[in-house]
């Protein structure tokens, strides 16, 4: 199977991710997917996907932003998005793009299916710039 990536390299084309809570709308540009946080608590969330956790032991992406850190949240067949369903990650916010991997094969909840991926990020005001999301191998 392909592993499950997301380049943002069409402008206009979010791959599937959208806008969920306090961004504003999704703009995809120069290879980037651009996230503008309007509120307190903002996240974006993914296409709807069928991940075998076993085979993908988290993510990676790379991403700067103006204010830091953030967290994943995964949805999986033991339910949705829930506190006890995520992980936060390290970003700093120098305004360089990093590499951030968050390895999910120790966390309880990381098992079965993955149905979902969400991603949380500073609240406003906060810019962020995602070049690229892919499964870890």
């Amino acid at each position: 199977l392909p592993i499950p990536r997301w380049e943002f390299e069409r402008p206009g084309g979010a791959e599937g991710w959208t806008a969920a809570h306090d961004v504003a709308p999704l703009e995809v540009r120069d290879g980037n997917l651009f996230v503008t946080v309007t509120g307190g608590d903002p996240y974006i969330v993914g296409p709807g996907i069928a991940v075998d956790a076993t085979e993908f032991p988290g993510l990676v992406f790379r991403a700067k932003a103006t204010r830091p850190d953030g967290q994943v949240f995964f949805g999986t067949d033991a339910g949705g998005f829930a506190p006890e369903r995520s992980r936060a990650f390290t970003l700093p916010a120098d305004g360089q793009f990093h590499e951030v991997r968050v390895d999910l094969r120790d966390h309880p909840e990381w098992k079965g299916l993955i149905h979902q991926l969400r991603l949380d990020f500073a609240s406003a005001p906060c810019e962020v710039a995602i070049d690229w999301i892919r499964m870890l191998e």
